[in-house]
């Protein structure tokens, strides 16, 4: 644009020198400055194409070609010489000077508009720069985390593989372990034929082979096993689907008698071929063991019935002199005189006394037999417990010390639906354990509360049980460390507490030595 406008000043000079100097050589200068001021097109290809710049350029052109027009007529005129032509050249050189302000002014507008072009696009070109950049840092960053990853992921894939050849390994030489060495007999057959493809030195030795031999042969072609052996027959049928447990089977070894094994069975695939994992272990030592087991079981078994017999036997035979002896006692104590009355009555009461321990001594070897031997069957019934319960403490009354008074109390329904024997058996233990573990003079608090079922509480305020002794309590002839000379066998608690499991109840005991003992009874409906 610099040199357009310089060409414009340059064709005003020359055409100045051809008028006022008359120099004909400046007609030459003249015509190249009008030349390339009429060459604008490859201007507007170098300038920004907006539609201010067009108009600009379109404005510059125009005011160009007015002063190649203006130049042209003023040479024109310079030739003519008379005063009018002298006004018109003075009027043509004023024109001239506002030419060339114009293309000036048209000049610094298209100059200043490319320069605010060029920074503008000099600061896009920077933003692009910047944010090309950024881009490539980011693709640079992404390229490294990709590579990293890559890197971490082969190094993780690697260190997988060689844990996994090492765990293989591991499983391997663990597999050997407890096959090889294991001391139970394993032996890995064929599935279809049976053949053994390999068993470990615990098999070989319990059949009293060597693996040598076993191997590539059946235990059917060695005559191990014998299907047509009764014994083995239904066992043997068992092991065909592939997968049993502790079948017991009649082995042959080469060298001995038949012995009996346990088989258990397991399918499995060995280098993609269907084979069994048997593992075979020795019973001839349980089987010979069971033997004497049942051999004194059934010792067991009749000497307990023997000994059932001879409880239920006494408990009859003894009773029928018991009964004698109170009846003869109460007859005797009729002809006894005044004189001897109270002696012989404190004899009589002593022999009463006597045959009451003794009664329910045998009552309770009696009822302890028939549990053990399942005789007890419960037969409940509606039964008015309330009532039933107040006439038990009403018989046991008989039986208490001199002072003991025994307190009844009842809450909730009367009705329940229970067996009656049941009931009265539990009465009694509760009620005559709590009579001889107390002193004279003292009360025994008799509590029933019924709802859905029947809870039953004796309290005393006896000798109590000692802490240590309260885990045993319910064990078979077990007596509190405490118990001093108190007639007893042991067996009243563990009586009732069969009892007591016999109606699916409960039983819990508190108890200090000193202030007495606290039972309560659950008995749940049937």
């Amino acid at each position: 644009m610099q040199k357009l406008y310089s060409l414009s000043k340059d064709l005003q000079l020359e055409s100045n020198a051809f008028f006022f100097m008359k120099d004909t050589s400046a007609a030459e200068f003249y015509n190249g400055a009008k030349k390339g001021l009429s060459d604008i097109t490859s201007i507007r290809l170098m300038l920004h194409d907006s539609d201010p710049q067009r108009a600009r350029m379109d404005s510059l052109e125009m005011v160009l070609g007015q002063l190649i027009s203006f130049s042209d007529s003023f040479l024109l005129i310079s030739q003519k010489r008379n005063l009018d032509i002298q006004r018109s050249i003075e009027s043509k050189l004023r024109g001239n000077k506002f030419y060339r302000e114009k293309i000036r002014g048209l000049v610094t507008h298209v100059i200043g508009e490319e320069e605010r072009q060029l920074f503008k696009e000099q600061q896009e070109n920077e933003q692009n720069v910047a944010a090309f950049e950024r881009t490539f840092m980011q693709l640079l960053a992404t390229i490294g985390v990709l590579l990293a990853t890559t890197f971490f992921s082969i190094r993780y894939n690697f260190n997988k593989r060689i844990r996994v050849q090492h765990e293989l390994r591991n499983a391997k030489d663990l597999f050997g372990k407890l096959f090889y060495e294991s001391p139970i007999g394993l032996v890995i057959t064929r599935q279809h034929d049976g053949i053994i493809v390999d068993c470990n030195q615990a098999y070989a030795d319990l059949v009293q082979y060597t693996r040598e031999e076993l191997k590539g042969k059946s235990a059917i072609q060695l005559k191990i096993l014998n299907y047509d052996d009764p014994k083995n027959d239904l066992a043997l049928h068992s092991i065909l689907p592939g997968k049993v447990k502790d079948v017991e089977v009649w082995l042959k070894p080469k060298h001995s008698d038949p012995i009996w094994a346990s088989i258990s069975v397991q399918a499995i695939q060995v280098q993609e071929q269907p084979c069994l994992l048997n593992a075979i272990s020795d019973l001839t030592a349980h089987k010979r063991a069971e033997d004497e087991i049942r051999k004194a079981l059934d010792a067991q078994t009749e000497l307990n019935k023997m000994k059932s017999d001879f409880v239920t036997l006494a408990s009859h035979e003894f009773r029928t002199p018991l009964t004698t002896i109170q009846s003869s006692s109460f007859i005797l104590g009729k002809y006894a005189s005044d004189e001897f009355k109270e002696k012989v009555g404190r004899q009589l009461s002593r022999i009463k006394s006597a045959i009451n321990s003794m009664t329910l001594m045998l009552d309770e070897f009696l009822s302890l037999s028939k549990i053990e031997e399942g005789e007890i069957e419960l037969q409940p019934n509606l039964l008015n417990v309330r009532e039933y319960i107040s006439n038990a403490c009403d018989h046991l009354k008989n039986f208490t010390k001199p002072g003991q008074n025994i307190i009844f109390d009842h809450e909730g329904e009367d009705n329940y639906h229970i067996d009656k024997s049941l009931l009265g058996n539990i009465m009694d233990n509760l009620v005559s354990n709590a009579i001889k573990y107390s002193p004279e003079n003292s009360n025994i608090y008799v509590k029933a509360h019924v709802n859905n079922s029947i809870h039953l509480t004796v309290k005393d305020d006896g000798i109590g049980i000692p802490l240590q002794d309260q885990k045993h309590l319910f064990e078979r002839f077990f007596r509190a460390s405490n118990a001093g000379n108190v007639q007893g066998t042991g067996l009243g608690l563990h009586i009732l507490k069969r009892y007591v499991e016999l109606a699916n109840g409960s039983v819990e005991v508190q108890s200090e030595v000193g202030k007495g003992t606290e039972i309560k009874v659950t008995l749940e409906n049937h």
